[in-house]
């Protein structure tokens, strides 16, 4: 079976998902109908402002639905892990090539989220703040690209262990694990001024650095979302190197885990 077969099918298994349209678009609208109805007091601020207000609200509806469509990717996995003992039995797949293809069909899906949310907010606060389109789209892309990357790792470390301890009906707990984590840290991030240590050290919070910075044009820094003008600066090749080193270090977990959990019972993932 070739790769584009397996992504094409990992692919329509997340877009054709009711879950997926309703937490990561549709319940996204009421975050940004949140931020409409409160815009009406910028609507003669200067223009950084204004973009800094709307790349605000974009950051947080792109970091939550991308999350979301996370919790969906940890059930597929855990159903996936039958027929996969049976494909890499008796064709090519192993477990780097598992991961490679659900890594990229996710990260597709991550791009097609930003992109139907970009498409639902520009227009509705256009019409309250102007021109208020991303400075860098390519950049915007590529940083919702590193985001998706980081949430498909943590999924798959949590959902292959949740297998290997035989605890299957925990996986349902565990797959919202991401989507928690990143509610916690982007909210964080949204009123608080964090520090710089601590935000390479957290790849959620360098990767929505990144988000805001390439939307709005201005440097990355350890200001607050909602106070982007204050803080100390930082170096984007730092933000970057975080979360491609911790998405790197769980990707490697992950596929050592995928591999091991070809040894527990199928009987035993049928628990859910």
């Amino acid at each position: 079976m070739s790769t584009l077969v397996y992504m094409k099918y990992y692919m329509k298994s997340w877009m054709t998902s009711k879950p997926y349209w309703f937490w990561s678009v549709a319940f996204m609208t009421i975050w940004m109908a949140l931020g409409y109805v409160s815009a009406d007091r910028l609507a003669a601020a200067p223009l950084e402002a204004r973009l800094a207000y709307t790349a605000g609200w974009y950051v947080v509806i792109v970091g939550i639905g991308i999350a979301a469509a996370a919790v969906g990717l940890s059930r597929l996995l855990f159903y996936s892990s039958i027929p996969v003992r049976y494909l890499s039995k008796y064709s090519m797949l192993t477990s780097r090539k598992l991961y490679a293809y659900m890594f990229t069909g996710f990260i597709i899906v991550c791009l097609i989220t930003a992109a139907v949310l970009a498409a639902m907010l520009l227009p509705l606060y256009s019409s309250k703040l102007g021109a208020v389109a991303p400075k860098n789209p390519l950049g915007l892309a590529a940083a919702v690209a590193g985001l998706g990357a980081l949430y498909f790792s943590i999924d798959v470390v949590t959902t292959c262990a949740a297998i290997l301890a035989r605890a299957a009906r925990s996986a349902e707990y565990v797959a919202y694990l991401p989507l928690i984590l990143g509610m916690a840290l982007t909210m964080l991030q949204l009123n608080t001024s964090l520090g710089k240590l601590f935000i390479l050290a957290s790849p959620i919070n360098a990767a929505t650095a990144l988000l805001f910075s390439y939307y709005t044009g201005m440097p990355p820094t350890t200001a607050a979302i909602v106070e982007p003008m204050s803080g100390v600066k930082l170096d984007p090749a730092l933000l970057w190197a975080s979360v491609i080193a911790w998405t790197g270090l769980l990707s490697c977990i992950g596929i050592v885990l995928l591999r091991l959990q070809r040894g527990v019972g199928a009987e035993e993932i049928r628990l859910l």
